[in-house]
């Protein structure tokens, strides 16, 4: 089974080189890549950076990834700080405005 996986990882991996070769974009390309890995991280930042993020990665013309980040993280944001989440919601939420 190990041997199978493997092969499989090394097609995945030799067409995103022959895409990325083609010039699309790293984004594009690595829709060909297994999607199945488990990933953690930890993040810290202060309230405004925070809403910094936000306000790059929780718009439409963001990349696809980001925003579904994006748009977890204003749920767990909400959940910290509803009253500031309120205003940011009314002022600032989807307008791409950078943070103060």
């Amino acid at each position: 089974m190990y041997n199978e996986v493997m092969r499989a990882a090394y097609k995945q991996a030799k067409l995103y080189a022959s895409l990325r070769a083609q010039g699309m974009s790293k984004e594009g390309s690595r829709s060909v890549l297994t999607a199945d890995y488990r990933q953690h991280f930890v993040m810290t930042c202060n309230l405004r950076t925070a809403l910094h993020l936000l306000d790059m990665r929780y718009k439409q013309n963001a990349q696809w990834e980001c925003q579904c980040w994006a748009m977890l993280f204003h749920k767990e944001l909400t959940n910290w700080v509803p009253e500031v989440m309120e205003w940011y919601n009314e002022a600032r939420l989807g307008k791409g405005m950078l943070a103060p």
